[in-house]
């Protein structure tokens, strides 16, 4: 059989393997081709993560062990147990919690639900992330026999809660009264805590709520709408009230009794609504030592200079500053075969896009000075989803966050791999590819930094794209039925294409031309080849009609198919930038 490639001293070994048994001693072997095109991961070491560049005092904080380079695992249990299997860089399975240290993650946040499982919940996807104390503790012990830390995530409900979605867990519809709710919020956190410790799974951060912009505790369990009436209604802890500094009040006292070194965290979605916390009126500073703020870049509104304004002013404030959750995505490809519902979060375009991201991290020449490349979809600026992009993106977070004199980020859903039972909408942001294969880009949580000037400083020389062009002209007769692909591996072939223009001439109309290009790291036409796009409407091409697109996502491409009606006699003109 295989050997598990973990790196830790044989005393980790043993106390991993009391904490998770692998259900098999035969390790299998990554798959040898993929759906998600992952040949193209056998250059895993080709991805560089080029250092920060930054002043000296950010640089000194990126450099630190006690920045954070976090990730959150909430769904490795229910995943594991529905079959889901994670490989290294060596196509080796591995515990997932190994390979992610082994990528430079310190810390992993596991999120913490009162009753995920009573009937008020009603889970709309089966097990994901679903976590009760038991599920939070078998993780925990994993992460703290690896040497990881942990931040638990309380929830303090039996669902999910973020803005406008703040739902009591079911055991806590009937208080009536802020001091009934103090109470429950009290004993629940000790209980959580203090029985976390004992199992071997003390976590080092905790966070008291979840993404609230809007308030905490705000509807009965049964009820989504959050006007509820004052007549039999629980207490509402709305945002800016008396009823929210004592929650959070209670809170973070509770964990401070149990162990006064648990660094305690409030956490809001939108960073510009840190305010909302270092401004509550009632709110004990001794009960809280950081402030945590989401930032998707491909969401509207997440701009990178908001994000350094919220994580500074928040430590101006005297307390401690994090990105509680960030991803970006590698990929808008889907998992087929395994009830993946294929209703992937992040798109090209729209709301939460690619295009919204470029709208976001164009500025201040970010795009430039951090190797974030840009394409176009649809006539849509976009930053191309891509290995190289993930990191990228990700490698300006924790600069930011640096810089502005916060203490980390944490990674979301870099775990949440579709399998046959659990599908996701979220598996083209994941560390993973759609195999279980830790991509390239997870090696940007071990990027170091260097002083100098810092990269949001530096003015890059304009891009002339003109002198980058190549122009390569094909001319021939094509025979229906025979296609000619056009490869010439001192031309197009296997080259990183950026961008590329077809032209297509000196032919009829009834000859009904088409063209496709193709990308992948296989023979052509073999399962490891990906059709990219094509022309097949010959009655709308007219004679020297020129098409333009970008070449979406920075891939290398394998070649050009040209076709058409028996006889066809056709100029192919393509200008390509690499």
């Amino acid at each position: 059989m295989k050997l598990m490639k973990i790196k830790k001293s044989l005393a980790t070994v043993l106390a991993v393997a009391a904490a998770f048994a692998l259900v098999s001693c035969d390790t299998p072997s990554y798959p040898s081709s993929s759906s998600a095109d992952s040949a193209e991961l056998e250059s895993y070491e080709a991805l560089s993560i080029s250092a920060i560049t930054t002043n000296e005092t950010a640089a000194s904080l990126i450099n630190s062990e006690s920045f954070i380079r976090g990730v959150d695992i909430s769904a490795l249990y229910d995943l594991e147990k529905n079959g889901a299997v994670f490989y290294n860089s060596d196509d080796e399975e591995e515990d997932m919690l190994s390979i992610l240290k082994a990528n430079g993650v310190n810390t992993v946040r596991i999120r913490l639900w009162n009753d995920p499982y009573n009937a008020n919940s009603k889970p709309s996807l089966p097990n994901y992330g679903y976590n009760t104390l038991a599920k939070a503790k078998s993780m925990g012990v994993r992460a703290k026999a690896l040497g990881l830390k942990v931040l638990l995530d309380f929830h303090y409900s039996d669902t999910w809660t973020h803005p406008g979605q703040q739902l009591y867990p079911s055991a806590w519809d009937n208080l009536t009264t802020i001091d009934e709710v103090e109470s429950a919020v009290s004993e629940y956190t000790k209980k959580c805590i203090s029985y976390l410790s004992e199992a071997g799974a003390a976590p080092d951060f905790v966070q008291i709520g979840n993404e609230i912009d809007s308030g905490m505790l705000l509807q009965k369990s049964t009820n989504t709408n959050p006007s509820v009436s004052s007549e039999d209604a629980n207490v509402v802890c709305g945002n800016g009230s008396e009823e929210l500094a004592k929650v959070l009040n209670a809170a973070g006292a509770a964990v401070k009794s149990v162990d006064s070194s648990i660094e305690v965290m409030i956490h809001v979605a939108n960073p510009s609504y840190y305010s909302r916390i270092t401004n509550l009126s009632g709110l004990d500073s001794a009960n809280y030592d950081a402030i945590g703020v989401s930032f998707y870049p491909c969401n509207s509104n997440r701009k990178i200079s908001d994000l350094k304004n919220a994580i500074s002013s928040i430590v101006s404030a005297g307390k401690k500053a994090y990105v509680a959750e960030t991803s970006f995505p590698w990929t808008c490809e889907w998992v087929e075969g395994k009830n993946d519902d294929k209703n992937n979060v992040i798109w090209y375009t729209g709301t939460d896009s690619m295009a919204t991201a470029y709208e976001n991290l164009n500025e201040d020449y970010n795009l430039t000075n951090f190797g974030i490349s840009k394409s176009t979809y649809n006539g849509s600026p976009i930053i191309a989803p891509t290995y190289q992009n993930q990191a990228a993106v990700i490698r300006e977070v924790i600069a930011a966050v640096a810089e502005a004199g916060g203490s980390g980020i944490y990674y979301w859903g870099g775990e949440w791999v579709a399998t046959t039972s659990i599908p996701s909408t979220w598996e083209n942001q994941t560390l993973f590819d759609l195999d279980g294969k830790v991509l390239p880009s997870a090696k940007v949580f071990s990027v170091k930094a260097e002083t100098g000037t810092s990269l949001f400083d530096v003015v890059p020389e304009e891009e002339n794209t003109d002198s980058a062009e190549k122009t390569k002209v094909f001319t021939g007769t094509f025979s229906s039925g025979n296609p000619v692909l056009i490869v010439n591996s001192d031309d197009i072939s296997k080259l990183t294409i950026t961008k590329i223009k077809i032209s297509i001439s000196d032919y009829t109309a009834s000859e009904n031309p088409w063209i496709t290009a193709y990308a992948g790291e296989g023979d052509w036409p073999s399962g490891d080849s990906v059709q990219w796009t094509g022309i097949s409407d010959g009655s709308s091409i007219s004679s020297g009609t020129e098409w333009n697109d970008a070449f979406i996502g920075n891939v290398k491409l394998y070649g050009l198919k040209v076709a058409g009606d028996s006889g066809l006699s056709a100029t192919v003109t393509v200008t390509y930038t690499e």
